[in-house]
């Protein structure tokens, strides 16, 4: 939590500091010692935080490198992909990637199956103002954009550019 926070206030050396010193102590936990409402907390949340801390960051390699980490196939249920993949998502908009970007968005989208959860609008929220920012081919936003308005109606959608 400390990495995310130092990450929310763009502190980049603070951040890589918190996630080493988490990272050393996830390797060195004692399972059985681990209070209980811990428990959920394996190796792919760890990586789940460092990809929110590295989008926070702007820095869409690490994000994606994270995230890449934080999804098992099998294990991972469909709420906690949507919000990786969003998270990929954005990492991949930071890299240049538009129409990576927008596959993975798209993804997310359909996995969440109409989740109405106010972090995840807010992931969505973000994720159109970074497609904006980056002045995507029309048709890519625009059919985001119709995905996002037949799933998400309520949504509030930035304006496009």
């Amino acid at each position: 939590m400390e990495a995310r926070a130092l990450a929310s206030l763009a502190d980049k050396s603070g951040t890589a500091a918190a996630l080493n010193r988490a990272e050393q102590a996830f390797e060195t936990r004692n399972l059985g010692a681990d209070p209980e409402w811990v428990s959920y907390f394996d190796a792919l949340e760890l990586a789940g935080e460092g990809s929110h801390c590295f989008r926070d960051l702007g820095d869409g390699h690490r994000a994606k490198y994270f995230t890449a980490q934080a999804i098992d196939p099998v294990l991972t249920p469909p709420r906690t992909r949507a919000f990786i993949q969003t998270v990929s998502a954005a990492g991949s908009l930071a890299n240049g990637e538009r129409h990576e970007g927008v596959a993975l968005a798209t993804e997310a989208v359909e996995l969440a199956d109409g989740l109405q959860s106010m972090r995840y609008l807010r992931y969505l929220t973000d994720f159109c103002k970074a497609l904006r920012s980056v002045k995507a081919e029309r048709e890519l936003s625009q059919n985001f954009d119709q995905l996002l308005k037949a799933r998400y109606p309520k949504l509030a959608l930035p304006p496009a550019a």
